[in-house]
């Protein structure tokens, strides 16, 4: 397989110029994030929403394994979600057990058969909040949102993306698709996000008819979380060309090596994430008490703590981009 040449992806995408004005996106996220239909949940049920010229029908149970419990316990505590909320407790989760798109004619589309057998989908239907991740293996995608919502729909799509471009490059045996230049591993994030997000709509054409709704996911996937983590990415690409000027900075000071790719993209991470309430909220934590901030011990040990908690830093840097948890 070819590798691609990573400077020239990121300039091919910096050149893109189709940012929409912030109006529109907004509407878009308030019709997208408005239920097609009320649904009152249960512990388990099976509902149908219907919308026009296509319908979907899905049924769910409360989590079935203690793991599953532990599980999001684990995911929302590491994102330091408010433990008041609603979709904090893992008894307000339920267990995607089908989920099928009735289209035009009468054909239907089982996303469930689409996936490997194994794959799990948890979701929690709440209108407050709207994000997504997945983790393999085995497949277990996190829909927080109401399955109701269009953009809860396009957002598990999404997610199913990332599942098939795992799947693809493991048939290619590769772990990325980049080149081993400096910036790289920021433009395969990007093209991750991209092949997702074009999966998503792929799978929306075949689902959804032409008009607003099918018009809203792709300023939705393209528009809004795409705009938003590449605008990202070229931030970071510009602190690092910053930080390159510098003979002996902070950054120097706690690598020593700053050509080595990966540290210099953690340390960049680590800086831009020193910027969110997050950090505040982190540096607070009573197992912090004592490190001294002052005196520069906050880097390593956050390196470690990022290392043993498996904390995912990346929602917060990129709030927007690829609806993480």
């Amino acid at each position: 397989m070819k590798e691609i040449n990573s400077e020239q992806y990121l300039k091919r995408i910096d050149d893109e110029k189709d940012v929409l004005p912030e109006s529109e996106i907004e509407a878009t996220l308030t019709r997208l994030n408005t239920p097609l239909r009320e649904v009152a949940y249960a512990d388990k049920g099976e509902e149908r929403v219907e919308a026009k010229d296509f319908a979907f029908t899905f049924s769910y149970t409360p989590l079935d394994t203690t793991e599953q419990s532990e599980d999001i316990e684990r995911r929302l505590a590491r994102n330091h979600v408010d433990r008041g909320a609603d979709y904090a407790k893992p008894e307000n989760w339920r267990k995607l057990k089908t989920l099928v798109f009735e289209l035009k004619g009468g054909e239907q589309i089982d996303v469930f058969k689409k996936l490997p057998s194994d794959s799990e989908i948890l979701f929690c239907p709440t209108n407050e909040e709207f994000h997504g991740s997945v983790a393999h293996p085995p497949v277990r995608i996190h829909i927080l949102g109401n399955l109701a919502t269009p953009r809860s729909v396009v957002t598990l799509l999404h997610e199913m993306g990332h599942v098939f471009d795992e799947e693809n490059l493991k048939v290619l045996g590769v772990e990325d698709m980049m080149d081993s230049k400096l910036d790289a591993n920021k433009a395969e994030k990007l093209r991750r996000e991209r092949s997702a997000s074009a999966f998503a709509f792929k799978a929306i054409k075949s689902v959804i008819p032409e008009g607003q709704l099918r018009t809203d996911a792709r300023v939705f996937l393209k528009g809004y979380a795409l705009t938003s983590y590449r605008e990202s990415i070229k931030e970071d690409i510009a602190e690092n060309a910053r930080m390159s000027r510098f003979l002996m900075s902070e950054y120097d000071y706690w690598m020593g090596s700053p050509g080595e790719e990966e540290e210099r993209q953690l340390w960049d991470d680590f800086v831009k994430w020193r910027t969110t309430e997050v950090y505040k909220k982190w540096k607070a934590l009573p197992e912090n008490i004592s490190v001294s901030f002052e005196a520069g011990d906050e880097y390593g040990h956050w390196c470690q703590w990022v290392k043993q908690s498996g904390y995912d830093f990346y929602k917060d840097i990129y709030p927007e981009a690829g609806e993480s948890l």
